[in-house]
């Protein structure tokens, strides 16, 4: 793929509307003019981090390892929980 196929798919992507306009439009909405360049400047400076993280090979990665953190930790604690209970006793019972 040569670079300029990657800036007009990259350019098509950025134009077309999606749950960070919303944001933007209704935090304008709620809060004025001010506050709706704020919201504009702080996700378009999250998108770029976010393309920067990518094309360092960053991205997918660290989100594959944070949930596979999330899920490791639910596990332990599931089996930390069964381990905490007497064995032979019925939960609710006497």
């Amino acid at each position: 793929m040569s670079l300029l196929a990657f800036f007009i798919a990259a350019a098509l992507l950025a134009l077309t509307p999606g749950p960070g306009i919303a944001y933007v439009v209704a935090r304008t909405v709620a809060g004025g003019r001010q506050e709706g360049l704020a919201s504009c400047l702080g996700t378009g400076l999250g998108g770029m981090l976010h393309v920067l993280a990518a094309a360092l090979g960053f991205s997918a990665p660290a989100k594959n390892w944070v949930g596979s953190g999330l899920a490791g930790q639910a596990v332990a604690a599931a089996e930390e929980i069964q381990q905490q209970k007497p064995h032979g006793e019925i939960e609710g019972g006497k």
